[in-house]
């Protein structure tokens, strides 16, 4: 079964991303990987009501946040670096988004690099909660190993006024690998210059919809402004093990922990300056 078609192709290749508004309505296994999630607000709120009764992801990690801060964090890491649940491992190996990324990667030995899974959590209020945003960037950097690379960006919650998003500088993908600067505090490599780069899109989204980006597209994400809601997001990534640089490299990519190769180490080139 073909999930995307050429014209869907085409438009990924200039824009170096694609929106598949939903793509995930008749995914038995996205459904799945939320039900837990939600099991899992539920768990870490004892079965407080204030939690239990809702069933949107955003308003149930919002709710959660505020009878227990700390808990939304430790489900983030139970969805990240990688995956510790069994059905956001059967999610992202499933026939519908492997079949996505190997038709928009044309390639013929895929894989994923060691940081590959990824959660977005932003809670509600940005000041009362050190809520924070990612500034603009492209995922190679952080990732390595290949830069023919996929982002499958998948919002965990429904979108609502203020909960922010994803913003896109179209076609930026074709620029390669930009000049960066690493922030120490927070791990991240930030584009340098933006002013050399054409007008930025906010990406309409929600959902169920599936949003794919090209690993060198410079993007960066919207704070969560809602007062209410929370904001949640899981990522995938899919790499062609193909790719010159990936076999070069001896297909190294960063680890989540531990010593591990970095972007910085790799690409003294580009990198402008450290803070």
């Amino acid at each position: 079964m073909s999930y995307v078609n050429t014209k869907d192709v085409d438009q990924f290749r200039k824009d170096g991303y694609l929106i598949l508004k939903g793509a995930l309505l008749k995914n038995d296994l996205f459904e799945k990987y939320l039900n837990d999630i939600r099991k899992l607000c539920i768990l870490a709120a004892h079965g407080c009501n204030e939690v239990s009764s809702r069933y949107d992801l955003g308003e149930m990690l919002a709710a959660l946040f505020h009878i227990e801060p700390a808990a939304p964090k430790k489900i983030f890491d139970l969805l990240a670096t990688p995956t510790k649940l069994i059905s956001g491992m059967q999610l992202k190996t499933c026939e519908q988004l492997l079949s996505i990324a190997t038709t928009l990667l044309q390639a013929e030995l895929l894989g994923y690099p060691a940081a590959s899974d990824y959660a977005m959590m932003f809670m509600p209020g940005m000041k009362k909660a050190g809520n924070s945003y990612q500034e603009q960037h492209q995922d190679f950097p952080h990732l390595l190993q290949s830069p023919k690379q996929l982002t499958f960006w998948i919002p965990l919650s429904k979108h609502t006024d203020g909960n922010g998003g994803i913003s896109i500088y179209a076609g930026s993908h074709s620029m390669g690998l930009l000049p960066f600067k690493y922030n120490a505090t927070n791990s991240h490599y930030e584009v340098h210059d933006l002013s050399v780069l054409k007008e930025c899109v906010q990406v309409d989204w929600d959902l169920y919809d599936l949003i794919i980006l090209d690993s060198l597209v410079v993007h960066g994400t919207i704070a969560n402004m809602s007062e209410t809601t929370a904001r949640a997001t899981q990522l995938f990534r899919y790499s062609d093990l193909t790719h010159p640089v990936a076999v070069t490299s001896g297909w190294t990519s960063t680890r989540p922990t531990g010593n591990f190769t970095t972007a910085k180490e790799m690409y003294k080139d580009k990198l402008v300056y450290e803070y």
